[in-house]
C-alpha cells in the first residue's frame, strides 16, 4: 500500500515500465557552438553532452569548464581553435560560429553597464568582471524596486547574509562581497564598508521523526489513545495532517499490515494495542478519525488536535531531541545549543506547535514584537531568539525573510565590570588548593572565557614560549594567548600531583571540569579575602584586558588576545581604564594664568 493511501492517480512500476518501453527512441543531433570573443581573447565552446568530447577537450592546454554555464573557456590563440575543430570533426559534430559582442555590448542594463564600463577603465581583468557580474545583477534584481545608492548599510548587509547562504564555497562569497563593495566603495566614492563571511555550517535535513521504539517508550505517559495514536503518526510515521484526515480504516489495516509490522515486528504488540485501545473508546465506522456518521474531519481540525495533543500532553521530548541533534551537527557549543533549543521550543510554544515552515515572515515579525515589548526580557535574550530564528529560517529551511522582519534592539552600553590588580591578588593568594588557584590564575593571566579554560588540553602549554594555544569557543578559531611566569611553577606542581589525562582540569572522575564548580571556586575566594563583591569569572577576563591597556598595550594586541573579531568590542575597554585617562593634562592647565583674580 502506498504510504499516501491515495492510489486512485497512481501508476504501477509495471505500468510505468511499459508506457517507457513503447516509446519509440530518439537520437539527438550532435552540436557544438563556438563563440569567439576576439577583444578579450577567448573562446567558448557548448557542446551536446558527451563524455567523450568533453575529455578530449579537457586536454587543451589552457582551458577551464564552467559549471554553472556549462560551457567552456579557452584561450583566444588560433592552436586552440583549430584543436576544437579537429575533436568536433572526429566525433562527428555539426559546428556552428559566431563573434561575440564584448561584456558591455551585450548588458542591456543601464546600471549594469556603467559597472562594467568601471571595472574596463580601470584595467579590472575579465575574470574579475565575469566573478562579480553576476552577483551585482542579482542585487540590482533584488532591489529593482528600491534606490540602491540610497540603501542603508543594515539593509546591504542583510542581503549578503541572506544570500551568503546559499554560497558553497568561500571564494564565491568573497566574490558577492566584493562586488558589492565595488559599486559603493568605487563607483559612488563611499568609505570602506565591512561585511563578514558567515561561518558555513554543515546542516542535515531535518525532520522531526523519531524511531517507533523511542517514541512508544514517551508515550506512555499519555493518557488519550487518540492522542496516543496522532503523535505516533505525527512523530514517528510521519503522516501530514491532510493525508491523516482521509485515512480510511481499511487503508489503515492494509499499510499497517503490509508497511508498518514487517518494518517493525518488535513493536506489533504495542501500537496494536494503541489501535484497539482508541476503537474502543471513539469506535470509527469508517475513517480513522471522523465525526458522527463518519463525516472526516477537515485537515485543519486535524491540526488543531495534533497540536492540542501536544499542548496538553506537553509532549516536546520528539522537538527536543531532534533540535538538539540538528544544532549538534551544526556545530554549535552545548551552551548555545542549549540556548538555541529552548528559543525556538518558545517560540513554536506561542503558535501552538505549528509546523516551522508553516509559520510566515509577518507573524515572525508580531513574535518578535510583542516579545521586545515586554521590560522583563533582557537585549540579551531577545538577540538570542533572533539568532536562533535567523539559524533555522535562513540555514535549515533556505527561507529569505526580508530586513523588515527582524530588527534587533539597541543594546544598552554597559562598561565591563573589573577587579583591581591587589584584589585579584588577595583573591588568588586565599585559595589554597593548587588545582583550584590554577584555574582562577590562567583566566586572568591569560585573559580566558571559562569554557576555553575548561577546554584546555596539556599539550596547548608552551612553557618554552610562554604561549597557550586557544581553540575558541566564540566563532570558531584559534589564537594564541599568555602563559604567566609566575603561573608556569604552579601548573608543573599541579600536574605532577594531579596527573590529569585528557583535559588539563578534570573532575573527580575524569571528563572535563563542571563551569558550575569553578564559579563557587571564586566565590569562596572573594568570601575568604573579604572582598564584598558579587564578581564573575568574567570579571578575570575583563580585568587582564584593563590592566593590559593601562601598561601601554596597543589595541590591537589586545584584541588578538582577546579573540575578538571586531575592534569595537576591544575598545569598550578604553572606558574603564583610568590611568590613561588620569596622565591627560587639560590645554588650560599648558597655558600660563595669573592665580589671583582682582
Amino acid at each position: 500500500m502506498d504510504i499516501a493511501f491515495d492510489t486512485s492517480t497512481a501508476l504501477s512500476i509495471s505500468q510505468l515500465n511499459s508506457n517507457a518501453c513503447n516509446r519509440l527512441p530518439t537520437k539527438k543531433p550532435l552540436l557544438l557552438k563556438i563563440s569567439i570573443d576576439k577583444k578579450n581573447k577567448r573562446i567558448y565552446v557548448i557542446h551536446t553532452a558527451s563524455m567523450l568530447i568533453w575529455k578530449e577537450l579537457k586536454t587543451i592546454p589552457k582551458a577551464w569548464w564552467q559549471k554553472d554555464k556549462k560551457q567552456w573557456i579557452f584561450a583566444g590563440n588560433n592552436d586552440n581553435f583549430l584543436a576544437i575543430k579537429q575533436i568536433a570533426k572526429k566525433y562527428n559534430f555539426d559546428v556552428s560560429m559566431e563573434f561575440q559582442k564584448s561584456i558591455d555590448e551585450k548588458e542591456t542594463n543601464p546600471l549594469a553597464r556603467m559597472y562594467i564600463e568601471t571595472m574596463q577603465m580601470r584595467k579590472n581583468s575579465i575574470n574579475t568582471i565575469e566573478a562579480y557580474l553576476p552577483h551585482f545583477k542579482k542585487y540590482l534584481e533584488h532591489f529593482k524596486n528600491a534606490d540602491i545608492e540610497n540603501l542603508g548599510y543594515k539593509e546591504i548587509a542583510w542581503y549578503i547574509e541572506n544570500e551568503l547562504r546559499f554560497n558553497e564555497s568561500d571564494t564565491n562569497s568573497r566574490h558577492l562581497i566584493c562586488a558589492i563593495k565595488y559599486y559603493y566603495e568605487i563607483m559612488l566614492g563611499r568609505e570602506k564598508m565591512v561585511f563578514y563571511l558567515r561561518e558555513l555550517r554543515n546542516i542535515k535535513n531535518i525532520s522531526f521523526i523519531l524511531p517507533v521504539d523511542k517514541l512508544l517508550s514517551l508515550l506512555v505517559s499519555v493518557d488519550d489513545s487518540r492522542d496516543k495514536i496522532m503523535l505516533l503518526f505525527k512523530f514517528s510515521f510521519g503522516i501530514s495532517e491532510s493525508k491523516l484526515a482521509m485515512l480510511s480504516l481499511s487503508a489503515l489495516k492494509e499499510w499497517l499490515t503490509t508497511v508498518i509490522f514487517t518494518k517493525y515486528p518488535d513493536q506489533k504488540l504495542q501500537i496494536i494495542n494503541i489501535i484497539k485501545a482508541y476503537y474502543h473508546k471513539y469506535k470509527p465506522t469508517e475513517y480513522l478519525f471522523e465525526k458522527r456518521s463518519a463525516t472526516v474531519f477537515s485537515t485543519s481540525e486535524i491540526g488543531g488536535m495534533m497540536r492540542a495533543a501536544i499542548k496538553k500532553n506537553e509532549f516536546t521530548t520528539p522537538y527536543k531531541i531532534i533540535l538538539h541533534q540538528l544544532l549538534a551537527s551544526a556545530g554549535f557549543k552545548p551552551k548555545t545549543e542549549k540556548c538555541y533549543c529552548n528559543s525556538l521550543l518558545q517560540f513554536l510554544k506561542a503558535f501552538d506547535y505549528r509546523n516551522f515552515d508553516d509559520i510566515s515572515n509577518e507573524e515572525i515579525r508580531t513574535f518578535l514584537h510583542k516579545f521586545s515589548k515586554d521590560a522583563n526580557i533582557s537585549v540579551s535574550t531577545i538577540n538570542q531568539y533572533i539568532n536562533a530564528l535567523k539559524f533555522y529560517y535562513l540555514d535549515v529551511l533556505k527561507r529569505d525573510i526580508p530586513f523588515q522582519i527582524i530588527y534587533r534592539p539597541k543594546a544598552p552600553k554597559m562598561l565591563p565590570k573589573v577587579l583591581a590588580p591587589e584584589q585579584i591578588a588577595t583573591i588568588i593568594n586565599s585559595i589554597g588548593n593548587i588545582k583550584h588557584k590554577c584555574i582562577i590564575a590562567l583566566e586572568y593571566s591569560a585573559g580566558l572565557r571559562i569554557g576555553e579554560v575548561l577546554d584546555l588540553k596539556v599539550n596547548q602549554l608552551n612553557y618554552k614560549k610562554g604561549e597557550i594555544l586557544i581553540f575558541a569557543q566564540k566563532g570558531q578559531k584559534e589564537r594564541i594567548s599568555l602563559l604567566a611566569e609566575n603561573l608556569k611553577v604552579w601548573l608543573k606542581e599541579y600536574i605532577e600531583k594531579y596527573q590529569p589525562k585528557n583535559y588539563l582540569f578534570e573532575g573527580a572522575t575524569g571528563g572535563r571540569y563542571s563551569q558550575t564548580s569553578v564559579g563557587n571556586i571564586l566565590k569562596a575566594a572573594l568570601l575568604n579575602a573579604g572582598i564584598e563583591i558579587k564578581a564573575t569569572n568574567h570579571w578575570l577576563r575583563h580585568s587582564f584586558a584593563t590592566d593590559l591597556l593601562e601598561h601601554g598595550t596597543d589595541i590591537r594586541y589586545i584584541q588578538d588576545l582577546l579573540g575578538h573579531a571586531s575592534i569595537k568590542t576591544t575598545l569598550r575597554y578604553t572606558h574603564v581604564s583610568d590611568n590613561k585617562r588620569r596622565s591627560i593634562q587639560s590645554p588650560l592647565d599648558r597655558i600660563s594664568l595669573k592665580k589671583t583674580i582682582k
